[in-house]
């Protein structure tokens, strides 16, 4: 696949903070990308590096391939932070500010955006009274409108209802899907990412901590083992020194066999062996937050 986006040692220093620690990443075409981590991790700084709103102090940022950003930057839309949008205006005359702005000519273009992101183009409703989840689509048929081949949201979904998450998770993945836009989201939140992300970067105190594909953190948050048996202080030992996974006590008088699933019948079968009754086994996933907050030291 063709790399879109770039980053070699990317770094982003404000006098005595380092924003940005030398982050290396690629983003593929299609990919819906996360960035997560806590509030000041240094993920809206990484994107304004990308979008050129910031500066790098060093490293290297690659768009499409090629060094030219100026160029490759008319290609993507970013909506940093809260967007600009006219509160005594309807979404419609909304789009038609930001079209003559940004020199779109084709007028078509605001219905098109508007009809993708499920908003009625005739409704005389002003966007002050929009709910949160109203205005974040808005936002998004705002960066349509120049038809962009990246898309860039920070913390799209923060504040946002359940339905209305459910909404803009939905038409992220169809943007994607229909029209290959290739989308960078942030969150604080993994949880809130993991239903909308096909590749993910942890980065806490402005260093890349981990990037993964969503399957991978799928398998590594399901492949424990809950053992009931009949001796679990000798069941830990004996799993501990013949599988070397990590063994520890769990709830309800129960063993926790890390990242062992795999394994689940020859530990069983091991046990057995050595006398121990195996009164309960199943595999289980460890919860999405708390693997974060083990990923970022909380």
């Amino acid at each position: 696949m063709t790399n879109v986006i770039k980053t070699v040692n990317l770094t982003k220093k404000f006098k005595d903070t380092m924003a940005v620690d030398n982050i290396s990443l690629e983003i593929e075409k299609g990919d819906i990308y996360g960035i997560v981590g806590p509030n000041g991790a240094g993920k809206s700084t990484l994107l304004k590096l990308i979008t050129g709103v910031s500066t790098p102090s060093s490293g290297e940022i690659e768009l499409f391939e090629s060094k030219d950003l100026e160029k490759g930057r008319k290609r993507m839309s970013a909506i940093l932070e809260n967007p600009t949008l006219f509160k005594d205006m309807t979404a419609l005359d909304n789009l038609e500010y930001f079209r003559i702005q940004r020199n779109v000519p084709e007028r078509s273009k605001i219905f098109e955006a508007l009809e993708t992101v499920g908003l009625d183009p005739s409704s005389k409703k002003n966007v002050g009274k929009y709910s949160v989840g109203m205005k974040q689509r808005l936002a998004i048929a705002l960066a349509l409108i120049t038809n962009p081949e990246i898309m860039i949201l920070d913390e799209p979904i923060s504040g946002i209802d359940p339905k209305g998450i459910y909404e803009i998770r939905n038409l992220i993945k169809k943007l994607a899907l229909e029209n290959g836009v290739t989308f960078i989201i942030s969150s604080h939140l993994l949880s809130e990412l993991s239903n909308t992300v096909t590749k993910f970067l942890v980065i806490d105190n402005g260093k890349k901590i981990k990037e993964m594909t969503i399957k991978q953190l799928y398998d590594e948050t399901s492949n424990h083992i809950i053992l009931e048996t009949s001796d679990n202080s000798k069941a830990m030992a004996l799993i501990e020194e013949k599988f070397k996974y990590g063994v520890s006590a769990s709830e309800n008088n129960s063993v926790k066999v890390l990242n062992a699933g795999d394994d689940i019948s020859r530990i069983i079968a091991f046990l057995v062996e050595n006398k121990i009754d195996v009164l309960n086994a199943n595999k289980t996933h460890q919860n999405l937050e708390d693997y974060y907050m083990n990923l970022v030291g909380r």
